[in-house]
C-alpha cells in the first residue's frame, strides 16, 4: 500500500487563491481522508468517512503573539510515515491498537515556518500544529473549527468547571450561536449510521478547549478558562485536535486520544499500565450513603470488613477523616496515626485503603496545591500504607490547573501511589501517559441524586458523550427506592457494567448490597474489560446496551433512557457451546425489585428482555460460575461451582496453583475454614481450560456495638445494651478486663451505677474473637459549686464552633444563657461540633460545669450533644447522649491531678446530624482550693 500524499489538487473552495493543495491523506485502508486546501488566505481542511463528507472544509491555526499561523499559508511537501502498534490497555479493552498514517506538513506564515502534523485512522483523524520559537509567548487562540454537516444532531452539555452536567441534544441550527459546548461533543449525522465525536488529545499543560457555536453550521473552538491568553516557554505545540468518526460501536471502542499521548516514562512506570503498584479493582465508597457521619473513626473498621465480604479491592475513606469532629484525633493521636491503624487493619482483609484530600485548604484539612504539600502528604500517606488518593476540587481547564494535574499525577508516581481525580475536567489520554491515574470524575455522577434528580436518558447518554473520552468515576448503583428516582435497581445495577472505571467506586450502603439478591454478581464484577461490544439498536438517550469480555465470561448491561421497552438480545458474541447465563431483569410491579434467574444459553439464542421506563438489565454468562466469587467470611464458608455443561469435570485447589488432574475433584460444594485462594478449571467438557481463581479470607467477627446512651433521669444509672452482626454471642466485663469464653454472656440490657468500663467481644465457637469494644460510663456527680475563675473570663487556647461565633456569657445565638428555664449569667454558648481548650495553671484544683441544651432550642426535637471533659487528651468525664425532652444536662466536677497542663471541653453532635445543637457550658470554671476529704 503507497502511503504518501497523493499529490492531485482539489477543487479550492470560492474565493481561493492558486496556492498548492494537498489531498487524500488517508486512513491505513482508507476508510477516512483528510484533504487539506487554502480558501480565502485560510488552511482548512475537512474529512470523508468513504464516499461521505462528515466534515465541512473547516479552518485550523492557531494565535501567538497576534500572529494567527493558520492564514496566509504556504504548504511544503509532506513527510507521510506508518505507524502500526499496539499496547496494553484497561477500561474498554485490554489491547490498544495504534494503526494510522502519520503526515508532517512544513507550512510557512509570513516569515515562520512551522510544522502541521496530521493523521488519520480508520475511525477517525486528528491535527496539531508545532511552532517553534524562543522565550516567552503568548497564546490568545486558535481558529480550529469544525463545519458539521446541515441536519446535524448535537449532543452537549455547557457546565463548566467541575464537567457535572447532562447532555442535551439539539438540532445544530437550533443552537443559539456563542453558545458553549464542552467536548467530547457527540454528532449524529444526516441519514443515520454515522457519527463523529469531536475532542482533544495530548499536550497536558495547554489551556483546555471548548466548544462554541458560531454561524452557519460551525463549532469554533474557545478557551473559557484562559480568556485572555496564556504564556508558553519556547515552541507552542497545540494538543490533538481529535474528529472520531463511525457508529456507535467504533466510537466506543475508538482508541485515538490515548493512541495520541506520550508511552509512560519507564524510570516512574518500569512496566507502563501494568506496573505492579498499579491496580485496578472495585472500592467501597461510604460519602454518598452516609455523608459525614460515614468518615466518624468508629465506622471505619465496619467499612473495611463490609469491603472485604464484598470482594473489593480498595475502601475510600472520604472528606473528614482529617478533621478533629470525626474522631480521627482522639487520645493524643493525630490522623495519620489513626490512618496507619486503619490501613494495617485493612490489610490483614486485603484491602487497600484510598483517602480524600482537596487541592486547596478546606475546613475538612490542608490541601495539596503545591510541591511541599504535596510532597509531606505523600510521605506520610506512604508511612501509613495508604494505596491511593482521591484529590478533588480541582474545577478549571486553565493552564494551571492542568500544570496541577501534571505535577500531582508524577509525583504521587514517585511515591508508588494511584490517583482519582474529583472535580475534574475531561480526560485527554492522561492515563497512558500517567497510568497512576486511574479514574476520575469529569462526570454528573449518582452523587447528584442525593440533592436532585439524573433522568434516565441522562444514563443511556454518557456511554457514547463523556466517557468516549475516557474512564470515568461515576460511583454508581442505588437500591434504595428514594434515590432511584425514575430509574430502576436492574438499571443500577447495569450501569456498573456500561460505564468505564478503572477504580469501580460504588456508592450505596454495603448492607444493601449484602442483602441484595445480586451480591455475588457485585463481588465479581471487573472493574477493567478486554472486549467490549456495542449491541444493535442504542441510541444515544435512548438506549445503551454493552456486551464486554472479561476473560471467558461476557457481561451484558442495557440501559434504557426512554419508555418502557422491549429488547430482543441476540447472543452471537458468546461463541461456542453452552453458557450459564444469570439474568437481572426489572420487575414490572415494582422499580425497587429485580427478577434474578439463571439458565443455560448458547450464540445462537434470543433472550427477550423487557424493560420498565428508565429500566434496564444485566447479564452474566459463563463457562464456569464460583458463588460466593470470593471476598471475606466469617467462621466458615460453603463455596459452589457450577458449570454450564452439567458433565463437565471440575477440579480444584486451595492454594492459588492451577488444578491438575490429580487436584481434588468437585463433587459437591466446598467448605473452607481459613484463608485462602480457591482455583477451579474445567478439566474435561464444554468450557474446558476455564479457570476461575479468586482470594476468600477468613475475617474474625466485627466487634460488637454497645449503646450507653440511656441514662435516667438522675443520670446515675444506666441501662447498657450489646448488639452483634447477625446475633453472633457476645461476652462482656465490667471491670476493665478483656472478656473470654468464661466471662458474662450478653443476653438483656445491663444496669450500671458506678463508674466503669463496659468491654465486649464477640467469641465464636471455633475461638474466633472480635476486637474489643470498649465504652467508659461515667455517672453525673452531684450539682457542682461555682467556680472561682470562669471559663469566660479566661483567654482560650482554642475555641471553636460551628455555625457561627461562640457565645462568652450568651448563647450562640445572642440571648442570655438558659437551661430548664434557670438564667445563667457565666458561661460558653456553642454549637456542636464545637471545642474549647484552656490552660490549667498550678493553683487550679478542680473543673466543674453544668454543660446542657440551651432552651432557645428546647422545641426542637432533633437536638442532641454528647459533652467531654479531657485532661491533658485523656477522657475524665462524659455525658450520655442528652437530647431536648429528655434529659438534657449533665454535671461535670473532676479533680485536676498534678501537673495538669491544659483542659479540653467537647460538645459533638451524638447522632450524625448537627441541627439545633445549641450547646452550653454553664458556670464553668476552676476551683482554686483542694475539695474538702468525704
Amino acid at each position: 500500500m503507497n502511503h504518501t500524499i497523493k499529490t492531485f489538487v482539489l477543487a479550492l473552495l470560492s474565493g481561493a487563491v492558486a496556492w498548492p493543495c494537498w489531498g487524500a491523506m488517508t486512513s491505513p485502508d482508507g476508510k477516512v481522508t483528510v484533504a487539506l486546501s487554502i480558501a480565502d488566505g485560510r488552511l482548512v481542511y475537512s474529512i470523508k468517512h468513504g464516499s461521505t463528507e462528515v466534515l465541512r472544509p473547516s479552518a485550523l491555526g492557531v494565535t501567538i503573539d497576534g500572529v494567527d499561523f493558520g492564514r496566509a499559508t504556504v504548504l511544503g511537501e509532506p513527510v507521510a510515515t506508518r505507524i502500526d502498534d499496539s499496547y496494553p490497555w484497561r477500561g474498554v479493552k485490554s489491547t490498544a491498537v495504534n494503526r494510522c498514517n502519520a503526515y508532517a506538513i512544513p507550512v510557512t506564515s509570513g516569515a515562520t515556518a512551522w510544522r502541521l502534523e496530521v493523521r488519520v485512522f480508520d475511525d477517525g483523524a486528528a491535527w496539531r500544529a508545532i511552532v517553534p520559537g524562543e522565550g516567552g509567548r503568548t497564546v490568545t487562540g486558535e481558529a480550529s473549527s469544525w463545519l458539521l454537516p446541515a441536519g446535524s444532531k448535537v449532543w452537549y452539555h455547557s457546565r463548566a468547571g467541575s464537567y457535572e452536567g447532562i447532555h442535551e441534544c439539539r438540532e445544530l441550527d437550533e443552537i443559539e450561536e456563542r453558545t458553549i459546548l464542552l467536548m467530547p461533543v457527540t454528532v449524529e449525522l444526516p441519514g443515520g449510521g454515522l457519527h463523529l465525536a469531536i475532542t482533544e488529545a495530548g499536550e497536558f499543560t495547554y489551556s483546555g478547549m471548548s466548544l462554541e457555536k458560531a454561524a452557519g453550521g460551525m463549532l469554533r473552538g474557545v478557551f473559557p478558562h484562559d480568556p485572555n491568553g496564556w504564556r508558553i516557554e519556547g515552541e507552542v505545540c497545540t494538543p490533538w485536535r481529535v474528529t472520531m468518526v463511525g457508529g456507535l460501536d467504533a466510537l466506543v471502542n475508538c482508541d485515538i486520544v490515548h493512541n495520541l499521548c506520550p508511552p509512560p516514562d519507564k524510570k516512574l512506570y518500569p512496566e507502563g499500565i501494568r506496573t505492579p503498584w498499579i491496580e485496578p479493582g472495585r472500592c467501597l465508597w461510604q460519602w454518598w450513603a452516609y455523608s459525614d457521619p460515614g468518615t466518624q473513626w468508629q465506622n471505619q473498621k465496619r467499612f473495611v470488613d463490609m469491603a472485604a465480604m464484598l470482594n473489593c479491592r480498595y475502601y475510600l475513606v472520604d472528606a473528614g477523616w482529617e478533621n478533629k469532629d470525626f474522631g480521627w484525633m482522639d487520645n493524643g493521636r493525630d490522623s495519620w496515626a489513626k490512618l496507619k491503624e486503619l490501613c494495617d487493619y485493612a490489610a490483614t482483609r486485603g484491602v487497600g485503603i484510598f483517602v480524600w484530600r482537596g487541592r486547596t485548604d478546606t475546613p475538612q484539612g490542608p490541601g495539596v496545591g503545591n510541591e511541599n504539600q504535596q510532597r509531606d502528604f505523600f510521605e506520610n500517606l506512604v508511612k501509613a500504607g495508604g494505596r491511593g488518593v482521591k484529590v478533588d476540587y480541582i474545577g478549571s481547564e486553565s493552564v494551571g490547573a492542568l500544570e496541577f494535574y501534571r505535577d500531582f499525577a508524577l509525583r504521587a508516581a514517585e511515591y508508588q501511589i494511584m490517583v482519582n481525580f474529583h472535580g475534574a475536567n475531561k480526560p485527554r489520554g492522561e492515563a497512558r501517559t500517567w497510568p497512576n491515574e486511574m479514574t476520575r470524575e469529569g462526570v454528573m455522577g449518582l452523587e447528584h441524586n442525593k440533592w436532585d434528580t439524573l433522568p434516565p436518558h441522562h444514563y443511556a447518554s454518557l456511554p457514547f458523550t463523556r466517557f468516549l473520552a475516557g474512564h470515568g468515576d461515576f460511583t454508581p448503583t442505588t437500591f434504595q427506592p428514594n434515590f432511584l428516582k425514575g430509574t430502576t435497581s436492574a438499571q443500577q445495577l447495569a450501569s456498573a457494567v456500561v460505564f468505564t472505571s478503572p477504580i469501580l467506586c460504588w456508592a450505596d450502603k454495603p448492607e444493601v448490597y449484602l442483602a441484595s439478591p445480586v451480591v455475588d454478581l457485585i463481588r465479581g464484577m471487573p472493574p477493567v474489560w478486554d472486549e467490549t461490544r456495542v449491541l444493535p439498536g442504542s441510541k444515544i438517550g435512548k438506549l445503551a446496551a454493552f456486551a464486554r469480555r472479561s476473560g471467558s465470561t461476557w457481561w451484558v448491561g442495557i440501559l434504557n433512557g426512554g419508555d418502557a421497552a422491549e429488547y430482543a438480545l441476540d447472543l452471537p458474541f458468546l461463541g461456542k457451546g453452552r453458557y450459564l447465563a444469570e439474568l437481572v431483569r426489572d420487575d414490572p410491579a415494582d422499580p425497587a425489585a429485580m427478577q434474578v434467574g439463571s439458565e443455560r444459553v448458547s450464540a445462537s439464542d434470543s433472550l427477550q428482555v423487557a424493560m420498565r421506563a428508565g429500566g434496564g438489565f444485566t447479564g452474566r454468562f459463563a463457562k464456569l460460575v464460583m458463588s460466593p466469587h470470593g471476598g471475606a467470611f466469617i467462621g466458615g464458608q460453603q463455596v459452589v461451582l457450577t458449570a454450564a455443561d452439567p458433565a463437565a469435570e471440575i477440579r480444584y485447589t486451595l492454594d492459588g496453583s492451577t488444578p491438575g488432574a490429580r487436584s481434588p475433584r468437585y463433587t459437591g460444594p466446598v467448605t473452607l475454614k481459613e484463608s485462602c485462594v480457591l482455583t477451579a478449571s474445567i478439566m474435561r467438557g464444554d468450557g474446558r481450560g476455564t479457570t476461575l481463581r479468586e482470594p476468600f479470607r477468613k475475617m474474625p467477627p466485627g466487634p460488637p456495638a454497645i449503646d450507653a446512651a440511656a441514662a435516667d433521669a438522675t443520670g446515675k444509672r444506666f441501662t447498657v445494651t450489646m448488639t452483634a452482626e447477625a446475633d453472633r454471642p457476645v461476652f462482656f466485663t465490667t471491670d476493665g478486663s478483656e472478656p473470654d469464653s468464661s466471662s458474662s454472656r450478653y443476653r438483656e440490657p445491663v444496669t450500671v451505677t458506678a463508674d466503669t468500663a463496659v468491654t465486649a467481644a464477640v467469641i465464636l465457637d471455633d475461638g474466633s474473637r472480635s476486637e474489643p469494644a470498649v465504652e467508659r460510663i461515667f455517672i453525673m456527680a452531684d450539682e457542682p459549686p461555682k467556680p472561682d475563675v470562669h471559663l469566660s473570663d479566661l483567654e482560650p487556647l482554642r475555641l471553636t464552633s460551628d455555625w457561627a461565633e461562640p457565645g462568652i456569657n450568651r448563647s450562640i445565638d445572642g440571648n442570655p444563657l438558659r437551661l430548664n428555664g434557670r438564667t445563667y449569667a457565666k458561661g460558653l454558648g456553642l454549637h456542636a461540633n464545637a471545642t474549647a481548650v484552656y490552660r490549667c495553671r498550678p493553683e487550679y484544683r478542680r473543673f466543674v460545669a453544668i454543660a446542657g441544651l440551651d432552651d432557645e432550642i428546647k422545641s426542637s426535637t432533633e437536638a442532641s450533644v454528647v459533652f467531654e471533659c479531657y485532661i491533658d487528651d485523656q477522657l475524665v468525664q462524659k455525658s450520655p447522649l442528652l437530647k431536648s425532652g429528655a434529659l438534657n444536662f449533665w454535671h461535670f466536677d473532676v479533680p485536676l491531678p498534678e501537673g495538669a497542663k491544659q483542659i479540653r471541653l467537647e460538645a459533638g453532635t451524638g447522632d450524625g446530624s448537627n441541627k439545633a445543637d445549641h450547646a452550653d457550658w454553664l458556670d464553668a470554671g476552676f476551683i482554686r482550693a483542694r475539695p474538702a476529704s468525704p
